[in-house]
C-alpha cells in the first residue's frame, strides 16, 4: 500500500480522535482496519490486518471516508439490503454489496484474512478480492452473517431476583407435556419428539 492514497493528509495515520478538528464535516481518522482508494476503485486492507467486520470496517468507515472533502465524487463503492423488521424479535439479516467494480485487495504478504459478513459484487459470480501484487499466500475465511438476526428484548436487571421473570420461567418449564395441545409450537415439537423416542437414565 502506498503513502499517496491519502493524498498527502496525515491525519489519517493519527489514532481516531472524534475531536480532532481537521476541516469542516470531517470527521478525524486513523486507526482503521482499510484504506480506500477512489481513483482505482479499491478498498485495501491494512497490513498486518487479518480480521475484519465488513460492517464496522468497510461499510460504516467507507460512509464516513464519503464524508471527507471530495470523496463523493468517486463511485459508489457499496450498498446494502436488509436490516428490516419482520417480527417484533427479528430482523432480515443485512447483505453488502460493492458496486461499480470496487474489490478489495489484501496487504502484501502471507496470511489469512477472516471476513465477517454477507459480502457480494454487484456483478453475478465475480469475486469481490483481488490477488495480490507479490507471490504470496492469502487466503480468506468468510463467516457468513445470518438471515435473520435476532433482538434481545430488554427484560430488565433478572440479577436482581426480579419475581415476575422467575414465575415465567417456573411456568415455562413446569407445565406438564400432556397439557401442550398448541399444535405447529415449539411446545408441539418437544411434546412429539418426545413420544417418539424413549430416553433411558445410565448408571455411572
Amino acid at each position: 500500500m502506498s503513502l499517496h492514497t491519502y493524498y498527502g493528509f496525515w491525519e489519517f495515520w493519527e489514532p481516531y480522535q472524534p475531536a480532532y478538528d481537521i476541516g469542516p464535516g470531517a470527521p478525524a481518522f486513523g486507526g482503521q482496519k482499510v484504506t480506500f482508494d477512489g481513483a482505482n476503485k479499491l478498498i485495501i486492507v491494512n497490513y498486518g490486518v487479518t480480521e475484519i467486520d465488513v460492517r464496522t470496517d468497510i461499510y460504516s468507515d467507507w460512509k464516513e471516508w464519503m464524508l471527507v472533502r471530495e470523496n463523493g465524487k468517486y463511485a459508489l463503492a457499496l450498498s446494502a439490503i436488509g436490516g428490516d423488521p419482520i417480527t417484533d424479535a427479528s430482523n432480515v439479516g443485512i447483505t453488502y454489496f460493492l458496486e461499480n467494480g470496487w474489490r478489495i485487495k489484501m496487504w502484501e504478504g502471507d496470511h489469512q484474512l477472516s471476513v465477517a459478513g454477507n459480502l457480494f459484487t454487484r456483478e453475478p459470480g465475480e469475486d469481490p478480492y483481488i490477488e495480490t501484487e507479490g507471490n504470496y499466500k492469502v487466503t480468506i475465511a468468510t463467516v457468513r452473517s445470518n438471515l435473520v438476526d435476532l433482538i434481545t428484548p430488554d427484560v430488565g436487571d433478572v440479577s436482581l431476583g426480579n419475581t415476575a421473570y422467575t414465575q415465567i420461567a417456573n411456568t415455562v418449564w413446569d407445565k406438564p407435556i400432556a397439557e401442550i395441545n398448541t399444535t405447529d409450537t415449539t411446545g408441539d415439537k418437544l411434546k412429539k419428539n418426545l413420544t417418539k423416542n424413549q430416553f433411558l437414565a445410565l448408571d455411572e
